[in-house]
């Protein structure tokens, strides 16, 4: 792990728990108390979507044992939503967007409002042979980089956001308006990992059973190049 692929912070997060429309009570605690024994889905048990759930739960005094937790690809949730199959489930774009714009469901919780901010929930992975080849990964580091920065200046500050629509809606085949008015996640701009959530999250998913052994976070997350790139372009604020 060698740098930030998604992260959230206030107001920048692509996962969010949603519920079918009919279930939504006048505040989140009272909606999350009518999700007990009824059915939330998953991409897969052994997802981030998994911890955000149970995060999530544990916020209301519940824990994932409290509902029935089933694993549905993304692109199956709007349907299962709408005819009743399951009551709720954690999305991401542009499947979020879909299922809040038919009407079906309805945004329960902002995973930013009780998860540390800046946390880093898919790295940015390099391969063993890729990290070698110290020129190139260092080259390709600084580079991804940039273009975060980029993004940062667009979405954070304001600052050609038309210009980088334009270009992220081009390169993955969307409708501008889908970024636009989208759930967007944060991009750390000096591409941090936070050791300490990797940690939490593999401790919750040894306790659920998912895995059987403890990794070495130490050994998993190299800083360098992230690192050397900001010490090559600065510190970004």
């Amino acid at each position: 792990m060698v740098g930030d692929k998604q992260s959230i912070r206030p107001g920048f997060s692509s996962t969010r728990i949603v519920v079918r429309s009919a279930l939504e009570k006048t505040s989140e605690a009272d909606t999350a108390q009518e999700l007990k024994g009824k059915t939330l889905a998953g991409p897969a048990r052994a997802s981030f979507g998994t911890f955000v759930v149970a995060e999530f739960l544990k916020r209301h005094g519940m824990a994932l044992s409290d509902v029935n937790y089933v694993e549905l690809p993304f692109p199956s949730m709007l349907a299962a939503l709408t005819n009743g199959a399951i009551d709720g489930a954690v999305m991401i774009e542009p499947f979020l967007s879909q299922a809040l714009r038919s009407g079906a469901a309805k945004p329960l919780s902002d995973p930013s409002a009780y998860l540390p901010a800046g946390v880093s929930v898919v790295p940015l992975v390099y391969s063993e042979s890729f990290a070698r080849d110290r020129a190139r990964a260092q080259a390709f580091m600084t580079a991804y980089m940039q273009g975060v920065r980029l993004y940062n200046d667009a979405f954070v500050k304001g600052r050609d956001r038309d210009k980088v629509i334009a270009v992220i809606a081009h390169r993955a085949n969307v409708s501008p308006m889908l970024i636009r008015y989208g759930f967007l996640p944060a991009l750390d701009p000096n591409q941090h990992v936070d050791k300490s959530f990797l940690a939490a999250a593999q401790a919750f998913f040894i306790e659920q059973g998912m895995l059987q052994g403890k990794a070495d976070i130490d050994t998993l997350v190299d800083a360098s190049f992230a690192e050397a790139a900001v010490r090559e372009l600065g510190e970004y604020h």
